[in-house]
């Protein structure tokens, strides 16, 4: 699949940018009916999120009380996933040389599982890998 070039920006809940690598259109099938949606790619976010605009241009009707959506005529229930405390993807965005008996913050990119913000802390304890290299872990 080729991604075509798009201007579009994509923010997390927190108001961070996303990057965007570029713009596919996906065709899928949910329970059985059949449907294609716009999708903008990113390494940064695991999980396919549709937007308002394809629930719209879907005429998806969300029904909270018997948690379900309807979808070309076809009720479909939904199902919740359980919070999991995930390992995040961690990539060293930049290179970077850190001289002996340094210590400095290294510029990172985080694969998100979703848009919205962790509701845990992240915390940071330094670990020794060798003589002389600490690593700070999340």
């Amino acid at each position: 699949m080729e991604l075509d070039p798009t201007d579009q920006r994509l923010f997390a809940a927190n108001g961070s940018q996303i990057p965007v690598k570029g713009r596919l259109m996906l065709r899928l099938s949910v329970q059985g009916t059949p449907t294609s949606i716009n999708v903008l790619v990113s390494d940064a976010v695991e999980n396919l999120i549709l937007g308002v605009d394809w629930l719209v241009a879907q005429n998806v009707l969300w029904d909270f009380k018997s948690v379900s959506i309807r979808l070309k005529g076809k009720q479909i229930a939904l199902r919740s996933r359980e919070s999991q405390n995930l390992v995040r993807r961690i990539v060293v965005s930049e290179p970077i040389v850190i001289p002996p008996g340094h210590a400095t913050d290294v510029p990172v990119s985080v694969t998100l599982r979703d848009l919205l913000v962790p509701k845990t802390e992240w915390a940071m304890e330094p670990r020794l890998l060798k003589k002389n290299v600490l690593a700070a872990r999340t």
